[in-house]
């Protein structure tokens, strides 16, 4: 049996981490993300009245791909020109920004379900 973790080695686990994935014949690179942007991300995704902002798949892709040497590609003022991307190929950058990221499967997609049902729920709630 293996001896389990210390507190000193759990707490060494920082730093970037990247992974490089070839989709539609490209080389993408990703890098992860701590705890604390994973966080930042999840509030900046979440909008004021408890939904999924519909721009949440292009924030995680432009959050994680970088360069060969981490610089990001991409900036939030570019999340208009993802929206004329080839589909299949923004999908499976999120796909893999999702994973290297560890968001569970489907947990991004979840959240916007989840929020477009409790939308629909709260407009058939009586008022005043």
């Amino acid at each position: 049996m293996s001896k389990t973790i210390s507190r000193e080695k759990l707490l060494s686990c920082t730093g970037k981490r990247y992974k490089t994935a070839e989709i539609a014949g490209m080389a993408f690179r990703f890098q992860n993300l701590t705890e604390r942007a994973k966080g930042n991300f999840e509030k900046k995704i979440l909008n004021n009245k408890g939904g999924v902002n519909i721009e949440a798949r292009k924030l995680l892709i432009v959050a994680t791909l970088v360069d060969d040497d981490g610089v990001k590609l991409l900036e939030n003022t570019d999340l208009n020109k993802l929206d004329e991307l080839d589909g299949n190929i923004t999908g499976r950058l999120f796909e893999v920004a999702s994973a290297h990221c560890g968001f569970g499967e489907n947990e991004v997609e979840g959240l916007e379900k989840n929020s477009e049902a409790l939308a629909a729920a709260a407009a058939d709630l009586p008022t005043g």
